[in-house]
């Protein structure tokens, strides 16, 4: 009897063990849904840190840095500084904000904020006296803008 036991005792221990070890797999499982890539400076990226991301309407994803803007295609990116006619003059950048209209506004550490439109050219939308931290649209269709200066600016675009 006392056999029977260490055996039926051992296999329940080697049953838990296989249980506890063995990967638990789930229906809903976010890794059955997803495909995680990392973007990198060795893949391309002008800096490792980013401060914003956003989707033109032409399906480019653009990315803010410490070094400006990066446009990722779905392969490479290139930074704004090699898309031609482009104004920048920043060497950084911190924040986007997309209007109604699809159009993106990307803000800069030296307070230049360009508009790319939905044709895809870039131009300077306005100058301010510091760094932007924050771009959102309000509802009545103006700019609203935060600086490290801490000032709020409303901005209305006269071209709307």
């Amino acid at each position: 009897m006392a056999r029977l036991a260490n055996t039926f005792f051992t296999l329940v221990v080697l049953t838990l063990i296989v249980l506890v070890s063995a990967p638990v797999y789930s229906a809903d499982s976010s890794s059955n849904h997803f495909l995680v890539k990392t973007w990198t400076t060795e893949k391309g990226l002008s800096h490792n840190t980013i401060a914003d991301i956003t989707q033109s309407e032409d399906k480019y994803i653009w990315l803010t840095s410490w070094e400006g803007v990066d446009r990722f295609d779905g392969h490479t990116f290139t930074n704004i500084k090699n898309i031609f006619n482009v104004p920048v003059t920043d060497n950084a950048a911190r924040s986007f904000a997309k209007d109604k209209n699809g159009n993106i506004y990307v803000g800069g550490s030296k307070g230049q904020v360009l508009m790319r439109n939905d044709d895809g050219q870039w131009d300077e939308f306005v100058r301010l006296d510091s760094q932007i931290n924050i771009m959102t649209f309000h509802p009545h269709h103006q700019l609203i803008v935060v600086t490290e200066e801490q000032k709020i600016y409303s901005i209305t675009n006269s071209q709307q």
